[in-house]
This record gives C-alpha cells, structure tokens and sequence, in this order.
C-alpha cells in the first residue's frame, strides 16, 4: 500500500561480478530500456546504463550505495488520491549481440521522493 498524494521513485538495485564476467569499456556499456508506472496509466520509458562509470551522476547511471550494492532509478509515480493500483516496471536488454554473466539483482525498492 502506497500512501496517498505522494510521489515514489522506483531504483533496480543489482551488482556486477567482474571477476566472474565481462567487464564492460565505454564504447560497449550494454542499454537497457526500463519503466515504472501504473498499469491504468502510460508508463514513461527510458534509457539507462547498469555499470558504474565514475562521474556520472545523471539518473541515467548508476550510483554506489553505502552497502556496496549500485541503484539506478527506474521512473516516478505520483499516488494521487492514494487509490489502490498495481504498479508495472519492467528492465529490458537493448544492447544487441552481448550476453551478460555475473549481474546479481538485489531486487526493486519503490521509496518516497524526497525534495
């Protein structure tokens, strides 16, 4: 249950294991296209990059928690009314050609906007 009249934000929270896997250049950062939003409503889609290149700090790129884990956000949904909706998000590969190993998911943590 989301309270009423209050924007969330929604982050993938995940890991990459380079050791175990491919570690990605500038030029072969894999895209994904990722939404958040209500299934009554038109969900935003976007772009984002799930590896972390230090400097990048636009919502497109990840960013390092405190706990080690990497988050990037997935979208925004404001709660009006507070009535009772399913919310749909979906992260989707659309770098073609490359397979991933060692992406560990932690899970989606939907929290409210702060500022």
């Amino acid at each position: 249950m989301l309270s009423p009249d209050t924007t969330y934000t929604a982050y993938l929270v995940h890991k990459w294991d380079y050791g175990f896997g491919y570690n990605f250049f500038a030029e072969d950062r894999p895209a994904f296209e990722v939404s958040f939003g209500c299934s009554e409503d038109e969900s935003v889609n976007r772009v984002v990059y799930l590896d972390r290149k230090i400097g990048e700090t636009c919502s497109e790129y990840v960013v390092e928690r405190k706990d080690g884990w990497l988050e990037v956000e997935l979208g925004e949904y404001f709660n009006e009314g507070g009535e009772n909706k399913d919310l749909e998000m979906s992260v989707v590969n659309v770098t073609a050609g490359l397979g991933y190993t060692g992406f560990n998911t932690q899970g989606i943590e939907i929290r409210p906007k702060h500022g």
